[in-house]
């Protein structure tokens, strides 16, 4: 992926992306999605070594 595509993909206002920028988040999301419970599940199973004096 070459600097212009990254720009391309990205946005820093919601109002002024374009529906093209929505059809790549759109397709990440979905490709993405199946991991994020295993992820969310490990970030919070790392959180038992905190104990910061508690």
């Amino acid at each position: 992926m070459s600097p212009t595509d990254l720009h391309d993909r990205s946005f820093t206002r919601m109002d002024r992306s374009t529906p093209e920028q929505w059809q790549v988040i759109v397709a990440e999301t979905a490709k993405n999605q199946p991991r994020v419970p295993a992820q969310i599940l490990s970030m919070l199973k790392s959180l038992s070594a905190i104990t910061d004096g508690l």
